[in-house]
């Protein structure tokens, strides 16, 4: 099997996220890939944007945190439908795997 090169994790704020990023911190690491993480927000009004978009990255830094030693990781908050935009950053990006909670 090819090793991935370019992982994307695509977050799910209605389920834990723990053990799905656990797996895609793990499988980074074992292939010696890129890992990138996006948050998928609704779009919300002008006047609420900046305080979504602080609160959507205070969440992805505290889980990040606990893997920043073992792994250089991005993440992007984006606004938009979550599927649209996960194959919009395939596209874009060249991932060559997407992981998402069950």
């Amino acid at each position: 099997m090819k090793p991935f090169k370019n992982i994307l994790y695509v977050t799910e704020g209605t389920v834990d996220q723990a053990s799905a990023l656990e797996r895609a911190v793990s499988l980074a690491e074992s292939n010696q890939s890129k890992l990138t993480i996006i948050d998928v927000i609704p779009p919300v009004a002008e006047d609420y944007r900046e305080d979504t978009m602080n609160c959507h990255m205070n969440v992805l830094e505290s889980l990040i945190e606990p893997h920043r030693n073992c792994l250089k990781i991005d993440f992007d908050i984006v606004m938009g439908t979550p599927f649209v935009e996960a194959i919009r950053a395939v596209l874009c990006q060249g991932y060559d795997l997407v992981i998402k909670a069950a």
